[in-house]
């Protein structure tokens, strides 16, 4: 007998989307699949304490993930969308990580281009990327893609 490695809830996705990935909204299913990723940014957050915030998400807070064709998370950002004094209603990203030590920007060039798409989508004008300290690689995608450096934030507006 073949023990499965996901629960039945937590099949994994069928291969679609650019270059064999898909991007998906964290629902509670994926909870199990996204935490040893998110503690990379967040160290001392408890499995109960994400399976929490997996149960609280929707289409304005959340996280947008990019799944490899095995399902597979290969990259999440956590969002909130707000308004913003300075900027209207916009797309506030935290915690953009990938799992991929050698090549990060492959996958978060793509969650960045997707999480600009469910800024549209969901009405907002600008998407506002924060980025930790020593994160380099980041701070030259989010400048390659047209965004512009506030501080330890990175703004872009997007076109209706």
């Amino acid at each position: 007998m073949t023990e499965r490695l996901f629960p039945s809830s937590c099949e994994p996705p069928p291969d679609t989307g650019e270059e064999g990935f898909r991007t998906a909204l964290l629902t509670p299913a994926y909870a199990p699949r996204t935490y040893p990723l998110v503690r990379i940014c967040d160290p001392a957050l408890t499995f109960d304490e994400w399976a929490a915030v997996c149960d609280g998400a929707s289409m304005t807070s959340g996280a947008l993930l990019v799944l490899c064709g095995r399902g597979y998370v290969r990259a999440l950002g956590r969002f909130a969308a707000e308004h913003v004094s300075s900027y209207g209603y916009t797309l506030t990203v935290h915690d953009l990580v990938t799992g991929h030590p050698l090549d990060p920007t492959r996958f978060a060039s793509l969650l960045l281009r997707r999480l600009e798409t469910h800024a549209r989508n969901i009405g907002c004008s600008t998407l506002l990327v924060t980025v930790p300290d020593g994160v380099a690689w980041l701070e030259r995608l989010l400048l390659s893609e047209r965004h512009a450096r506030l501080d330890e934030r990175f703004v872009k507006f997007l076109p209706a």
